[in-house]
């Protein structure tokens, strides 16, 4: 599966920088988190502070699959990750910390993944989560006229964070099932498969178009978002493509950098079959979920 291909990729350069992402670990704890608390309690927008806050901070720089991938786009540099490490926090602090309950998102979820189930074989349950989202369902929640522009702008907003910090703790849950699954005395074997990562899988069939403050949600989405969680999608594939949502794609090009349009994919049906196994996906898609 060609998915797998990069997946092993990825799962070999964790494996290999695991002492470094220890070190990384333990310095963040040591001097990163106290220092981030520090200046949260003496600026004026101060947030009020507690052990509750501390933990859940503390519970981030736990997820080495969140330090692996903050590591990776600093090139494994341990200084420049730390100070990457320092930003995140504070980001976490100023934009997390106050966030409402999660609610349901209707356009946007976790297909279940082999490893939830007793099903799964030694391929499928090592495969990357598919995070799938309904263009159609997405383009009738925006246009829903219920509330404010305003009003709906911040409750996206509020549900695309949620949405990202839900999926990165899929993750780190998904990944402790998978090496509660592979032998604990093999943890430094350089083909041990990891999940660090997911992949999104757009369905633009019947998609309608997005308000006027769609653009504005996808740049922000690109600059402070995601910088927030790097690496943390794998790769993007478009299913039921065709030539009528040409004026949608020219859109969303002009706001989404190279690098995340290199790694979008336009795949068939059968074609999707090459990247991963059937049990992963949806049957409309030509899977068996």
């Amino acid at each position: 599966m060609l998915s797998q291909v990069r997946q092993k990729i990825t799962s070999k350069s964790f494996t290999e920088r695991l002492p470094e992402l220890r070190e990384i670990h333990d310095r963040a704890i040591a001097e990163i988190l106290p220092r981030v608390l520090k200046e949260a309690r003496t600026r004026e927008d101060a947030i009020e502070m507690d052990d509750e806050v501390a933990e859940w901070l503390e519970d981030w720089l736990n997820d080495l699959g969140a330090l692996f991938r903050v590591a990776k786009k600093q090139d494994f540099h341990v200084q420049n990750t730390l100070e990457a490490i320092h930003r995140t926090l504070d980001w976490r602090l100023r934009n997390l910390s106050h966030l409402p309950p999660p609610r349901p998102c209707p356009f946007l979820r976790f297909l279940p993944h082999p490893l939830m189930s007793a099903r799964g074989d030694d391929e499928t349950i090592s495969t990357q989560p598919i995070l799938f989202l309904s263009l159609q369902k997405l383009t009738q929640y925006a246009n829903d006229s219920t509330l404010s522009g305003a009003e709906k702008v911040e409750e996206l907003r509020n549900m695309t964070l949620s949405v990202y910090e839900l999926s990165r703790m899929f993750l780190r849950d998904l990944e402790g099932l998978l090496q509660a699954r592979q032998d604990p005395a093999a943890e430094d074997d350089p083909e041990r498969v990891r999940i660090v990562q997911f992949i999104l899988m757009v369905d633009v069939n019947r998609a309608g178009m997005l308000p006027n403050f769609g653009t504005d949600l996808a740049s922000w989405l690109t600059k402070e978002v995601a910088p927030n969680y790097p690496g943390v999608c794998s790769a993007v594939y478009v299913v039921n493509y065709s030539w009528a949502y040409s004026a949608m794609w020219a859109v969303v090009k002009r706001v989404l950098p190279e690098k995340v349009l290199s790694r979008i994919l336009f795949p068939s049906t059968s074609e999707l079959l090459q990247h991963f196994p059937p049990e992963c996906f949806l049957k409309e898609h030509g899977g068996c979920q």
